[in-house]
């Protein structure tokens, strides 16, 4: 169970669930300081309820009754809600002075489907499943068989690197010694 709680230094105001299904009831309720009842003995204390992606429109008020045994306490249960996020407002006659608004959210899930109330697997339909389609149902004691399962993933390939004879060290240190040479021979022969 999920409380919130918001208040000041005179009242705490809180939900007995902040989490809530769809049609499901939760009670809203005021606890005041008693030095705070002690002034405002009539104090009246109302709950409105408002989307929170629109604050400004309330979708319903109501008013929080005293509890007969707890002087102190103020409660009410709130409407079914459809499915949303929520704000709920306290606000209080005479209002509290120069206090901030007192807010606490509340959220309101969809119903589960049956199917998603039940997460439990079917290992008989899961089996028939797998052999249909040419597999095999593993389960988490038996998922060390899925590496022989799987088809080999190697490949070998052969890759051929193609070198330009320009690019090699050896063919410049060749074509420069053959210019080398060439140019020894046409001096030694007095030729330009």
């Amino acid at each position: 169970k999920n409380k919130a709680a918001a208040g000041n230094e005179f009242v705490k105001f809180s939900l007995t669930k902040t989490d809530i299904d769809a049609g499901e009831i939760t009670t809203a309720s005021a606890r005041w300081t008693q030095d705070y009842r002690d002034r405002f003995p009539e104090v009246k204390s109302t709950v409105s309820i408002v989307r929170a992606s629109e604050p400004d429109k309330v979708i319903a008020s109501l008013e929080l009754l005293n509890q007969k045994n707890q002087p102190l306490l103020q409660e009410a249960n709130l409407p079914a809600l459809s499915e949303g996020e929520y704000l709920l407002k306290l606000q209080t006659t005479p209002p509290i002075a120069g206090e901030k608004e007192i807010t606490t959210p509340l959220f309101v899930h969809g119903v589960k489907t049956i199917e998603l109330g039940n997460l439990t697997s079917n290992p008989q339909l899961l089996t028939e499943m797998a052999e249909s389609s040419g597999g095999k149902l593993l389960t988490p004691q038996t998922i060390n068989e899925l590496m022989e399962l799987l088809p080999s993933l190697k490949q070998e390939t052969t890759k051929q690197d193609e070198i330009s004879v320009w690019d090699h060290w050896f063919f410049l240190i060749l074509i420069m010694g053959i210019l080398t040479v060439e140019w020894a021979i046409r001096k030694l022969n007095g030729l330009p």
